[in-house]
């Protein structure tokens, strides 16, 4: 079963709406943490180019129904 969950506030970070991985799983909105900005730097996890998935269009933040794959 598969869940995935939006956050329903921005992550709470003195320098903005981006931080490292440690930071932002820190946070109380940490349910789908991602990096927009990926691609414009090397790939890290320590990098300051991860936020939370407040305001994705189509991530719900009460999360979205279950669904079951199988092959």
């Amino acid at each position: 079963t598969t869940y995935i969950a939006g956050d329903s506030a921005y992550p709470s970070l003195a320098a903005g709406l981006m931080g490292n991985t440690t930071v932002l799983d820190a946070d109380s909105n940490d349910d789908f943490v991602w990096s927009p900005n990926s691609t414009s730097t090397t790939p890290a996890f320590a990098n300051q180019d991860w936020t939370n998935g407040y305001g994705v269009p189509g991530l719900p933040g009460a999360g979205s129904d279950p669904t079951t794959l199988s092959n």
